[in-house]
Order: C-alpha cells, then structure tokens, then sequence
C-alpha cells in the first residue's frame, strides 16, 4: 500500500480522523508533495514507521519529475533527484546552467518525460518560459553535489 497526499491534507485528516493512522502505519510508501515541511515529513516518517518521501511536479506536464526514490536516503527539506526520463537543471535569467549549490530557476527538459508543446492560446507565455528545449519555471532552487534538488519558492 501507499500514500500520496499533500501534507497540509495528511495534517489535516490526521487531526480529524484517528483511522488515519493504522492506514498509515501499514503503509510501505508515503509521499508528500511541494510544497511541505520538513519537520512534519521527520516526525511523520518517525510515527509510522515508513520515510514520507517529497515529490515534485510543475502543474503543466501533469507527470512527476522529482522525488526520493525509496532506495535512496532522504534529504527533508528537498524534493529529491530528477526521475528516470526527467532532466532538472538550474538556470541563470538567460537560462545558463548554474553552479552546484547556487540558486537560480529550475528548469526541466522538454520531452517524453515533461510532455508540453505550449500555452494553448497564449504564444507570448510559452515563449517565455520555453527557450532552447527546457521549461523555464517560476521555482527558485538550488542542486546539491549529490543531485538533490531544494526549491526554495
């Protein structure tokens, strides 16, 4: 079994529904993602038993393109590495790639792992944010030296 949820939600249903608990301790996988807080992901991956692992995703692929793969350790406060099929960078304005540990905006790889052609209707918001086959988001992040990806907003 697993668990996918926001984790204002599993807050919230916790704080309602005792139940909640025994399905979550049964639980091999729990996933929260972007935004959340790293304190609630420790004190939850604590509770029961399994780690609550962080995703993420930009709304328009509609797919996953970063989270903390089960095998790997996890890094509360990130939202893990780029997913098998997904390319995550940071970028300068210009799009440059920057350093390890520098911020500037994330920006993923258009293809089959981050389907998107454009804005439907609204060539100027496309153009901006797609440049030179990578999608350009409004997250600032950082990368650290092991791959793992820390959105900042």
């Amino acid at each position: 079994k697993g668990w996918f949820s926001g984790q204002k939600a599993i807050d919230v249903i916790l704080r309602t529904d005792p139940n909640l608990g025994t399905l979550l301790k049964g639980c091999r996988n729990i996933c929260v993602n972007f935004p959340y807080d790293p304190s609630f992901v420790v004190m939850t991956s604590d509770s029961y038993g399994s780690p609550v692992h962080a995703v993420w995703w930009e709304r328009e692929f509609g797919v996953l393109q970063a989270c903390e793969l089960r095998a790997c350790n996890t890094k509360p406060g990130s939202v893990g590495r780029a997913l098998p099929g997904s390319e995550l960078r940071v970028v300068d304005d210009a799009g440059a790639p920057m350093p390890v540990g520098t911020p500037g905006f994330l920006a993923v790889k258009l293809g089959p792992g981050a389907p998107f052609l454009e804005y439907w209707g609204d060539p100027g918001l496309t153009q901006t944010h797609v440049r030179d086959g990578w999608f350009i988001t409004t997250k600032t992040a950082r990368v650290d030296a092991e791959g793992y990806i820390w959105v900042e907003t």
